[in-house]
């Protein structure tokens, strides 16, 4: 006999409640309810897609591969039809899961300027813009090197007084 009901949902997305401690949420391997929830998310949860990759120049430096995008980075397109074409981000669009670039346009009939949008997914960060305190704080916080050279220093006993 087959089982039905709760036992047939996969659970994985723990949300936090306001009575509860902890709420779950429900997931599905259909994909168009994956689409629906991806639709449907608040923006701050939206704010997640907008994760990109690192240029490996980037990820020496920094020492990490991902970070979130920003008005005035500038990303090379690596799929689709725009390949290979790198420019500034004019704008950001969370609603729609897009990005704006400065190169990525065309001239209309009348003169005009038509930006063309961009899925984040299609592109790769090749320069930060500005890098702010809460920028700093991301990267401090995703820093592997400095994340283990911290667990070092407090794993190392310290000087402190000695018990009697």
């Amino acid at each position: 006999m087959a089982t039905v009901g709760i036992n047939c949902i996969n659970y994985h997305l723990i949300i936090p409640s306001k009575k509860q401690g902890l709420k779950i949420m429900k997931s599905s391997k259909k994909a168009n309810k994956q689409r629906r929830a991806l639709f449907k998310a608040p923006l701050h949860k939206r704010r997640k897609q907008f994760n990109v990759r690192l240029d490996y120049m980037l990820q020496d430096e920094y020492n990490i591969k991902r970070l979130p995008l920003r008005v005035d980075d500038h990303v090379r397109v690596v799929k689709g039809q725009f390949r290979d074409f790198e420019g500034k981000i004019l704008r950001i669009d969370q609603k729609n899961y897009k990005i704006v670039l400065e190169e990525v346009s065309r001239e209309k009939a009348d003169g005009s300027v038509h930006y063309y949008p961009i899925h984040p997914s299609k592109v790769i960060i090749t320069k930060l813009g500005v890098i702010d305190k809460w920028r700093q704080n991301i990267i401090d916080r995703r820093n592997r090197d400095l994340y283990f050279a911290e667990v070092e220093a407090k794993a190392a006993p310290g000087k402190g007084k000695k018990g009697k």
